[in-house]
């Protein structure tokens, strides 16, 4: 169960000195089980660890991403108003882009970031994210054809 796995995971990041790749992947793993339990704020916290203290873990790109996700959970959930969560879900999209741009889950962040822009009003910034999606996403991604058209539709609108 998810309880059991968790609890063998803050284990070993209690009472196990730090070694690395295990550290890493006893905060990481432990974040997942959080997440899947609807633990936002226990989840971000254990992300957040991941990301600060090792950039360079072959899960930090996902764990920033999910931090991102964790706040629009505590925002679906009414945990966290609109007001609060969406900007942290825009700090943790944009470390995405900045920080992992190459990683596969940065179309994803500019999908989030353009929906982030539009509820905003802020129609020229998402078309940016869009676009930027474009460059990123796979050739293959059955996404694109939709991002193009609404493209088309939002620079139409602001003529």
């Amino acid at each position: 169960s998810l309880i059991k796995a968790q609890a063998i995971w803050e284990r070993i990041i209690t009472e196990l000195p730090v070694s690395l790749p295990d550290t890493a992947h006893a905060y990481y793993f432990s974040a997942v089980c959080s997440r899947k339990m609807a633990q936002y704020d226990k989840a971000i916290t254990y992300y957040q660890h991941v990301v600060d203290n090792w950039p360079s873990y072959e899960y930090a790109y996902m764990a920033q991403y999910i931090i991102g996700d964790c706040f629009e959970g505590l925002r679906n959930s009414n945990s966290l108003s609109p007001s609060e969560a969406n900007p942290k879900m825009e700090a943790a999209y944009t470390a995405v882009l900045e920080n992992y741009p190459d990683c596969s889950l940065a179309p994803h962040a500019c999908l989030k970031m353009a929906q982030l822009s539009l509820d905003r009003g802020q129609k020229p910034e998402a078309i940016q994210f869009f676009e930027m999606f474009l460059e990123l996403a796979n050739p293959n991604d059955p996404r694109i054809e939709n991002i193009r058209t609404k493209i088309k539709k939002l620079k139409e609108a602001e003529e």
